[in-house]
């Protein structure tokens, strides 16, 4: 599994060295002077783990493209179908109400990739779609 990461405190890292033990391809990058990682928290939990700096954003942009672009390919994937698995055993998703936005969401996050804004309750919700009276309406006939 490949994955980007932002925010990692380099303290919580250990630097890998040449006078260790490691296999191959770690130490052709140490001796290339690329400095390889290990990350002793998520090994606890989950398992070895390998971790380097971005040494060139353009060629690392081409590796995720291409591993996308082949995951895509070989999946069946058509109009509107779903990009993620959920386990068995949880509730799905219900369609609750439809309809365009009545007032701006004023996101709780935000960067130059993803507005995140989290409601706690359905008339929270209905109150971005609908005026105030409306969704005391939609709320009471909501299933359950």
């Amino acid at each position: 599994m490949h994955g980007l990461m932002m925010g990692l405190p380099e303290e919580r890292l250990k630097a890998f060295s040449e006078k260790e033990k490691l296999p191959i391809q770690i130490l052709i990058e140490l001796k290339k002077g690329n400095q390889i990682y290990r990350w002793p928290a998520y090994e606890k939990a989950f398992g070895y783990i390998t971790i380097s700096k971005i040494r060139s954003a353009e060629g690392v942009s081409k590796y995720i493209t291409k591993y996308i672009t082949k995951d895509l390919n070989e999946t069946r994937i058509d109009l509107n179908d779903h990009l993620y698995y959920c386990s068995h055993g949880l509730q799905r998703a219900k369609k609750l109400y439809q309809g365009p936005l009545t007032k701006e969401i004023e996101e709780d996050y935000s960067n130059e990739y993803v507005k995140i804004k989290t409601v706690r309750t359905l008339e929270e919700a209905l109150t971005y779609f609908t005026d105030a009276e409306e969704s005391v309406k939609l709320t009471v006939r909501a299933p359950q």
